[in-house]
């Protein structure tokens, strides 16, 4: 595990809603075989109030599979009782526009969970 994946799982541990953080941080270490890479992301400016309170907001997880590990990944993290769960691949989403994730072994794409109250 390298500097950018810890610091990206301390940013998700410190998330308290809409989702437990701590609990996802906990199984994606416990569960490192099934995962290669992880971030979160948030499309408004709500992490600047909540990082007064020590507080990360965030309301999307993206999380890159070791490949033939998808369907374990997706399981894992189904517990974390997202509002959606679904696979972005390059050929239908923009967020990838530009990336080849099939010639990178990567057949099923990114798996990305969103939460939507917060």
């Amino acid at each position: 595990m390298n500097i950018i994946i810890e610091l990206q799982l301390e940013l998700i541990r410190n998330i308290h809603r809409p989702f437990n953080g701590a609990e996802a941080v906990k199984d994606l270490l416990a569960c490192q075989d099934l995962w290669c890479g992880v971030m979160t992301y948030d499309t408004g400016f709500h992490g600047l109030i909540d990082m007064q309170a020590g507080e990360w907001s965030a309301d999307t997880l993206f999380i890159m599979p070791v490949p033939g590990r998808e369907t374990q990944l997706m399981a894992m993290a189904a517990n974390w009782n997202p509002d959606g769960l679904q696979w972005a691949h390059s050929n239908s989403s923009n967020l990838l526009e530009g990336w080849n994730l099939d010639e990178m072994g990567f057949t099923r794409g990114i798996l990305m969970l969103f939460w939507r109250g917060k």
